[in-house]
């Protein structure tokens, strides 16, 4: 039951169908009000419709209800990065990376420290990433990079000056 909800919700995410998954996060979440997958569906969601506050509180509540899940703090932890708050994004990814360090974990760690002026601390967290899987690595820059480069809500500027330092850490790492 819970499964089918979870995979409903996340083909409806991916489609760009938010306020549906929405409605159904909603709905759920009366019958499961302390599941924090149902949470981190509903912050999805609100995040896509671009209720960044709201998805916040979705976030804490996934967490406080999944202390342990790595996917809570991840998913914070992007909705952070969004919304260029970078010190607690940061937090959010070395947290996530308690319960599972993951080399999309390790990327945006990268990323993160790279937005924060941290170059040192990138390559670092780059050169790790690439050591635990090369191959999901450069798959996940290939992803972050086109879903972030598509962003129309981030400057040119922004995107030609990150452009420029992921390939300058690749080189590095």
């Amino acid at each position: 039951m819970m499964a089918d909800f979870i995979s409903d919700c996340q083909r409806l995410l991916s489609e760009g169908k938010f306020s549906e998954a929405l409605g159904q996060s909603n709905e759920q979440l009366k019958q499961s009000p302390k599941h924090d997958a149902v949470w981190r569906v509903n912050g999805f969601a609100l995040q896509g419709l671009g209720r960044s506050d709201e998805a916040e509180e979705s976030f804490k509540k996934a967490i406080s209800y999944g202390k342990t899940d790595s996917k809570n703090y991840h998913a914070y932890a992007v909705l952070l990065f969004n919304m260029k708050r970078f010190d607690e994004a940061l937090l959010m990814f070395e947290t996530a990376m308690i319960f599972e360090s993951t080399p999309e974990e390790l990327f945006m760690v990268a990323v993160t420290n790279l937005m924060l002026g941290r170059q040192l601390d990138a390559i670092l967290a780059m050169k790790e990433a690439i050591a635990t899987n090369k191959d999901r690595t450069i798959a996940i820059i290939n992803s972050f990079s086109q879903g972030y480069f598509q962003d129309r809500s981030v400057s040119e500027e922004d995107k030609k000056a990150l452009k420029a330092q992921l390939d300058r850490l690749m080189r590095l790492a």
